[in-house]
């Protein structure tokens, strides 16, 4: 027969591996549990990012379309300043033409003036106000030119800021 003692250290023994036993169970329940929650907050999060990673590739996108219309209007008005340039040399020429022909005029006016009378040479005066109108235009015109160029630009680059914030169709 069994010593009370024995007995007695026996249960305890017993008793305390159901209790580490016990204890361990509850500690990996209690771990499955903090497992469960960190897969859940971690999936909570990972969806989160993932929402904000596609938010932020719409900005992205909306962005590039927004500077691919401005460098749209930035080259239209650097092909309206090459047209104007060519344009403003096209005119040059005929301004050189006009300007032979005003003094081939201007030399007939002298020519007869001469023989008639004396005074100021009306085909001298008439080449000097040619050139000196001829000048203004085409300050002018290179003037307005600038002007509609640069509004042009102007109005483009406001339309491609302006559309960012318009809802798509």
């Amino acid at each position: 027969m069994l010593q009370p003692a024995t007995l007695k250290a026996r249960l305890l023994a017993a008793a305390g591996v159901a209790a580490v036993a016990a204890a361990g169970g509850f500690a990996a329940g209690w771990g499955w549990r903090d497992a469960r929650c960190d897969a859940a907050a971690a999936t909570t999060r990972v969806s989160a990012l993932q929402q904000k990673v596609v938010e932020l590739e719409g900005q992205r996108d909306a962005l590039a379309s927004v500077i691919n219309r401005q460098q749209e209007a930035t080259n239209a008005a650097a092909n309206l300043a090459r047209r104007a340039r060519a344009d403003a040399a096209a005119a040059d020429r005929a301004a050189d033409s006009l300007r032979q022909h005003v003094a081939r005029v201007a030399g007939q006016c002298s020519a007869a003036a001469a023989v008639g009378q004396a005074g100021a040479e009306p085909g001298a005066v008439l080449a000097e106000l040619f050139g000196r109108l001829e000048a203004a235009g085409r300050e002018l015109a290179a003037d307005a030119d600038r002007a509609r160029i640069a509004g042009q630009l102007c109005e483009r680059s406001y339309d491609a800021l302006s559309t960012q914030h318009e809802p798509a169709p």
